[in-house]
């Protein structure tokens, strides 16, 4: 038996953005270490996006039997984010960095799926749009001011219903 009870007051319709194929400044918002499904060494990345709602991830494997590839990944990752100390251990500390990366779509599930292709150094990180802060669906939004309503208030020159009687 399952010991829970549904509270639909608790449910939020959640709508997601698909991240359109190009370049784009991404921030860490993420890291967490991982065991792959090769049974490897990993970070995932969960990243946010500039302007935009959705995140992607990033899954930075270690493979030792492969360190040339291996070293390659780290090394344009730790560019792209401008992290200086090469420290893998350190990944906690690279929250909130901001670098930018190449978005491909693959098919998932007859769906179009955004994956980081890969990152892109300062240099092309140049031309990019400065930092959007994403909005999210839970953040609240700005609020909005009621338009104001022109109304002619009424009278019995103007109302030929308007009746002074007592009841």
């Amino acid at each position: 038996m399952i010991n829970f009870m549904y509270n639909p007051s608790e449910y939020e319709e959640k709508s997601f953005q698909v991240i359109p194929e190009g370049d784009h400044r991404v921030r860490i918002a993420e890291a967490v270490e991982q065991t792959s499904s090769t049974g490897k060494q990993m970070i995932k990345f969960t990243l946010d996006v500039s302007g935009y709602s959705s995140n992607l991830w990033y899954y930075l494997v270690i493979d030792p039997t492969n360190p040339k590839m291996t070293n390659q990944k780290i090394g344009d990752f730790f560019r792209s984010f401008d992290i200086t100390n090469p420290n893998l251990n350190e990944y906690p500390r690279y929250i909130g960095r901001v670098g930018a990366c190449r978005v491909k779509h693959e098919e998932y599930n007859g769906e179009k799926s955004p994956k980081v292709w890969y990152f892109l150094n300062k240099t092309a990180q140049a031309k990019l749009p400065a930092w959007k802060e994403p909005v999210r669906n839970d953040q609240p939004q700005q609020s909005v001011q009621p338009m104001q309503q022109q109304f002619t208030p009424v009278t019995p020159a103007n109302d030929p219903y308007y009746n002074t009687a007592p009841f």
